[in-house]
């Protein structure tokens, strides 16, 4: 019988206290995943008191119920960032979320955080034939920024992959796999070690200025962060701007090691298909076989689905397909939601009806996350600007606006949004910049 339930959480411990009184801090932030975290983190190193407020628990959310491929890759490839943005602004963009990449690695050395950190290269894969051109477009794009790429073919892929079902794959190296959940829960520790006072089950009812509200108690503050991610809206905040996707992640007991030998001949590594619903593994580890994927259906709702017994044997088929000669036995599978905006770059910036409220909102990647957090607490201890502040503006222009959401409804129109920005992005971001 699989589980349903998330594997990372069996490590928890007890939980920490909630908000029981009012308190003071130059910086509140609500959401404890890891754009909340790093933020906090580089806001005491600058000096700022700082409290957090979580709602459930620290990683509670997408940050720690996700695969944790820390790859700079995200919704969009970095073919797709060159064809809609011009070959500066992907470099810029990449970048910035590459370096998102190296905070989280900093932090795990810097506090020995044990979060089953495993060095992988980052293989995107094509498992159709027309899909080569995917495959074929990112190595190009890789090579003409003078990134690291190599490129493989039906044949050769067969040397670290082992499987015949894929027609081509582009791998590049500098990414690794964690336990997000852990992640989190170690830096919450270390954070606490560093004067920032973490309150847990304290869901936020009421966001002011210069104080939140948490059931009787009030924090207050100068500045407020908002990184509740999805749940955002729920608190009155950009609700035309930002909606969800879900996934499911299973998750198997540990293989053997042949049998782990037989997926990846070479080495261990982070795949994903090139397909717009899209599915990606990895190895933890102890071995175990980490597969996530979802349907049309499930990836565009409106609510958290934990009866998606289908979605398994979608999951299984595909592996079965894929990865014939491999024994695998599923122990649980779990549901997970991601906020997304309408372009799937993530939202970061500052309200424009309060300078002192900030955002940072459909982080799509745990880099992405980790570099916002950073990003933001810059501006909060010295405020400049940025050359991707229009990127990330909670104020940015979609191609699929307000009226049309009212017409065809949320769920489609994030859904048309993402195809006209994965096929026809550089049309809609062109004629906006005029």
């Amino acid at each position: 019988m699989i589980k349903d339930k998330v594997f990372w959480y069996e490590t928890k411990d007890a939980s920490r206290p909630a908000l029981t009184s009012d308190c003071t801090a130059d910086v509140v932030i609500v959401g404890g995943g890891m754009s909340g975290l790093m933020c906090a983190h580089a806001l005491v190193i600058a000096g700022k008191s700082v409290i957090i407020v979580e709602k459930d628990f620290c990683g509670a959310g997408a940050s720690g119920k996700s695969s944790g491929f820390i790859s700079p890759d995200s919704e969009l490839e970095l073919s797709d960032l060159i064809s809609n943005y011009g070959k500066e602004t992907a470099r810029s963009l990449w970048g910035f979320v590459s370096e998102g990449v190296a905070i989280i690695r900093n932090v795990i050395e810097r506090y020995h955080i044990d979060c089953d950190f495993e060095v992988q290269d980052s293989c995107y894969i094509s498992t159709y034939r027309r899909g080569v051109k995917n495959i074929v477009a990112e190595h190009n794009a890789r090579e003409s920024l003078g990134f690291t790429s190599i490129l493989y073919n039906r044949q050769t892929l067969l040397s670290v992959l082992g499987s015949s079902a894929f027609y081509g794959g582009v791998r590049y190296p500098e990414t690794f796999g964690i336990d997000g959940f852990r992640f989190c829960q170690g830096l919450a520790t270390e954070l606490e070690r560093m004067g920032v006072r973490i309150f847990e089950s304290s869901p936020v009812i009421k966001v002011e200025k210069e104080y939140i509200q948490s059931g009787l108690y009030k924090v207050s503050a100068k500045v407020i962060v908002l990184c509740t991610d999805r749940f955002l809206p729920e608190l009155g905040f950009l609700q035309h701007d930002l909606f969800q996707l879900q996934t499911f992640l299973a998750v198997s007991k540990p293989l053997a090691q042949e049998h782990v030998k037989k997926l990846f001949p070479e080495k261990r590594m982070m795949v994903w298909d090139s397909k717009l619903i899209y599915n990606y593994f990895r190895i933890t580890g102890d071995n175990r076989l980490l597969l996530g994927g979802a349907n049309m259906w499930y990836t565009y709702t409106r609510k958290e689905h934990h009866d998606a017994a289908h979605v398994i044997r979608r999951l299984e088929r595909f592996f079965s397909k894929k990865f014939p000669g491999v024994s695998v036995e599923w122990e649980y599978l779990w549901p997970g939601m991601v906020g997304v905006s309408k372009d799937v770059l993530p939202i970061a910036g500052q309200s424009h009806e309060d300078p002192d409220r900030y955002y940072i909102t459909a982080t799509a990647g745990l880099p992405w996350a980790a570099a916002l957090g950073s990003y933001i607490a810059a501006k909060i201890t010295n405020p400049q600007k940025h050359p991707l502040d229009p990127y990330f503006s909670p104020y940015r222009r979609y191609s699929v606006g307000k009226g049309m959401e009212k017409i065809i409804g949320k769920p489609l129109s994030f859904l048309l949004a993402h195809t006209i920005m994965k096929y026809f992005g550089k049309v809609f971001w062109m004629k906006n910049k005029k």
